[in-house]
Formats: C-alpha cells, sequence, structure tokens
C-alpha cells in the first residue's frame, strides 16, 4: 500500500508540474505577443499571471480558489513588472494558491518556489531580450515554463501531503 501511496504523490506532483509550466507557458507566450503590438510590457505579464494563476487553481479543483488564484496572478505579475519588484509581488500568487491550505508554512514555501523559479528563469534570459514580437512571446514562454513548473511542484507536493494526511485521519477512525 505503501508503494501505491508513494507514486500516487509523484504522479500529483508531475501533473501539477506539467500543469503549472504549460498553464504559465501558454500564458507567457500570449502575453508576449502582444507585449511589443500594444507597447506595453506589463500587460504581458498580466496575461501570464492570470493565465497561470487560474490553471493551477483549478488544479486544486476548486473554482473559487481558481478565481482568486487568477486575479492574484494577474495583480502581482503586473504590477511586479511595473514597479520592478517582480521577485516580491510574484509571491501575490503563492500566497492566493496556499491559503487553502489555511497554514503560513505552506503558503511561504509557494512564495519561495514562485520567487525562485521566476528568477532563475529571468535572470538566465534577461540578456536575450531584442523587443521582436516572436523573441518576446518566447522569452516570456521560457520564464513562464520554469516558474510555473516550481510553483505547480511545489502545489502538487503540499496538496500530495494534504490528502495523505486525510487519509491517515480516514484509517484511524
Amino acid at each position: 500500500m505503501k508503494e501505491q501511496k508513494g507514486a500516487t504523490n509523484k504522479k500529483s506532483i508531475l501533473i501539477y508540474t506539467l500543469c503549472g509550466a504549460t498553464s504559465f507557458g501558454v500564458g507567457g507566450a500570449i502575453g508576449g505577443a502582444i507585449w511589443p503590438s500594444i507597447g506595453q510590457p506589463y500587460f504581458g505579464f498580466v496575461v501570464m499571471g492570470a493565465i497561470g494563476g487560474a490553471s493551477l487553481g483549478l488544479a486544486l479543483k476548486d473554482w473559487r480558489r481558481a478565481l482568486i488564484s487568477g486575479v492574484a496572478g494577474a495583480i502581482g505579475f503586473g504590477a511586479g513588472s511595473y514597479l520592478r519588484f517582480f521577485s516580491l509581488l510574484v509571491g501575490l500568487l503563492g500566497v492566493s494558491l496556499g491559503l487553502g491550505f489555511s497554514d503560513w508554512k505552506r503558503v511561504g514555501l509557494l512564495m519561495l518556489a514562485g520567487i525562485i523559479g521566476f528568477m532563475i528563469a529571468i535572470f538566465n534570459t534577461w540578456s536575450m531580450s531584442s523587443g521582436e514580437a516572436l523573441w518576446s512571446a518566447m522569452m516570456l514562454a521560457i520564464w513562464g515554463i520554469v516558474g510555473g513548473a516550481a510553483l505547480g511542484a511545489t502545489l502538487g507536493y503540499l496538496d500530495a501531503q494534504k490528502v495523505g494526511q486525510f487519509i491517515q485521519k480516514v484509517h484511524s477512525i
């Protein structure tokens, strides 16, 4: 039974990781394509945060959390890119995702994962920016894939842990 539980946890983490990477990657590609055409880079980040946040909220099978995470992602990513404090405000998305766990340690882990994941992606690709639509779409997609995977993996781990604790309580009854 323990092997099956471990396999389920790994599968859950992989699904969340793929969901985060895909949703933030697609959101980043869309936002990056729009960015040069309207001349507002902030809008590209708003799109990436909204799509990625809402998708991770949906992965938790909670429409309310999807809406809150989508709005928080849009606000956090938009404000963070505008104010140049992207690393700090990306944590707003982590907070919105983590509040459903009712545990500030888990909220902190999600904030930290988002900050680390997106900062790794941004610092490694920042010098490659050229302002062209295709290049902006690729750059934001890369940021979304790396950062979204970090957020998704952490969320998957925390969700699998929460489910495991619930199963243990049910078995003890």
